[in-house]
């Protein structure tokens, strides 16, 4: 996968009292900030992530993530708002980090959206991949997209920071492997000028290459698409 000069991507040992040894990854993403704009960064989060710090906590949500890439401090915090995407109702569902009322849990392979405090802000992810999920090492876990008919559909999915795909036309041909070619296209949100870049499975031609932490929208054109991610 292409890396970005202004990411920090690196191995990493995730321990604790309250957790298990577990080679990971360390991930130090700038977030993109507009005055004015939605400044929705969609951001990849690893398939075992636990943002309160307790692996044998089922239920982490989106007031564990608002704390965790707030590096737990209070008051001028780097996030403001973390955003889900409802398929289903095609709209964002948000959690505001500035208070304790939760607007939901969290799922293994969905993506979330950070909106920054402001310009200049690093956000710091740590975690680790489920190799059950990665179709090119055995695993035959998958993550079911949600469809309706008429609907966008777009499932913004966090992809792993060491997958084997380069580009979206590499997912295309990946997902598509696995779905039957049930995936139609792959989007991806371009934060300064609130707009999305789609890239067509149907072409060669390419509309963007990947950025490890960044996360993409999977377009089913059909129900019962299920994908997983090939990993390094």
């Amino acid at each position: 996968m292409k890396k970005s000069a202004i990411l920090a991507l690196g191995a990493v040992l995730v321990a604790g009292s309250a957790l298990a040894s577990n080679t990971g990854f360390k991930l130090n993403y700038p977030l993109q900030y507009g005055a004015g704009g939605t400044n929705t960064n969609w951001l990849s989060f690893p398939l075992f992530y636990f943002p309160n710090g307790n692996v044998s906590a089922t239920s982490q949500n989106a007031l564990d993530i608002c704390a965790d890439l707030n590096d737990f401090q209070a008051g001028s915090p780097k996030v403001t708002s973390v955003v889900q995407w409802l398929v289903t109702t095609q709209a964002p569902r948000s959690q505001s980090c500035g208070t304790t009322k939760l607007a939901f849990n969290i799922t293994k392979g969905e993506a979330y959206a950070a909106v920054p405090a402001g310009a200049n802000i690093v956000v710091n992810i740590v975690g680790s991949m489920d190799d059950t999920y990665a179709p090119n090492k055995g695993g035959t876990a998958r993550y079911n997209l949600q469809y309706a008919a008429g609907g966008t559909n777009t499932n913004w999915v966090s992809v792993p920071y060491h997958t084997t795909a380069d580009n979206a036309l590499d997912l295309c041909g990946q997902w598509n492997t696995q779905t039957g070619n049930k995936i139609g296209s792959v989007v991806q949100w371009l934060v300064t000028t609130q707009a999305p870049r789609s890239q067509s499975c149907g072409t060669t031609k390419l509309a963007f290459n990947l950025t490890p932490g960044e996360a993409y929208a999977a377009v089913p054109t059909a129900a019962a698409a299920s994908i997983g991610w090939n990993v390094y």
